[in-house]
């Protein structure tokens, strides 16, 4: 009964924790196409932590994708961790001066607080940037996350997503879907036929399964063997 109730405690969370991130997702990369969204949102910038002083990180803009900032410039309250909220392994998650950021900015007079979420990047290059995964608290953020990456990615010009079960999926201007997430195997970002890496990862699928059934008869042939050399050794005693 222990055991139901844990399982079921994790699934709400893990349901909670999925509305919440679409929730916000919506309101950081579609605040320019509604007002309302701008309440909780002002900017939308690619960063990097240049250095500190007493109000918070100094942060060079790189590239605003959304709103506006008043300079190059700007003050970002420290009273952060990257991603979304967690109360564990912060400390993996903690910002240091050097790094590349994309932030959800909400502006109090010169000073700006995080709204939605700040992310760490690998570069401070939009096009090509790469939100790390350890940004994602929980696995079932890793699609939400996928999708801030595809929208820096495309200069803030892509913000239309979709949810299927497990997948992640983006209709581009074109009209075509492209899923982003489970990525392909590999990152080419400029893909335009997704079936591609569905055959690739089928294909990706097959062998793994060929190996687990190779290493299941290899096991299940070891245990047959020793069974009869028990029997034997225990018919040879008696």
């Amino acid at each position: 009964m222990k055991r139901l109730l844990v399982f079921i405690s994790i699934g709400l969370l893990l349901s909670f924790s999925r509305v919440y991130a679409a929730d916000a997702l919506v309101r950081m990369l579609q605040a320019d196409e509604h007002e309302s969204f701008q309440q909780d949102q002002d900017a939308f910038i690619v960063g990097k932590l240049i250095g500190k002083n007493d109000l918070g990180f100094e942060v060079e803009v790189l590239r605003v994708l959304s709103g506006s900032v008043i300079a190059d410039v700007i003050i970002v309250s420290s009273d952060f961790t990257y991603g979304w909220d967690d109360p564990y392994e912060r400390n993996m998650r903690e910002p240091h001066i050097g790094d590349f950021c994309v932030f959800s900015l909400k502006r109090a007079g010169g000073l700006y607080k995080k709204a939605w979420g700040i992310f760490k990047a690998d570069s401070g290059d939009h096009n090509t940037l790469n939100l790390v995964p350890a940004n994602a608290p929980a696995w079932s953020m890793l699609g939400s996350l996928a999708c801030i990456e595809w929208y820096t990615n495309s200069g803030g010009e892509e913000n239309d997503f979709y949810f299927v079960e497990n997948e992640v999926y983006t209709k581009r201007p074109d009209g075509q879907d492209v899923r982003i997430y489970p990525p392909p195997y590999y990152q080419d970002k400029s893909l335009t036929h997704p079936h591609e890496a569905e055959s690739d990862l089928s294909e990706r699928v097959r062998y793994i399964s060929v190996g687990a059934l190779v290493l299941f008869g290899a096991g299940s042939t070891a245990f047959l063997s020793k069974k009869r050399k028990d029997n034997a050794q225990r018919r040879s005693n008696g």
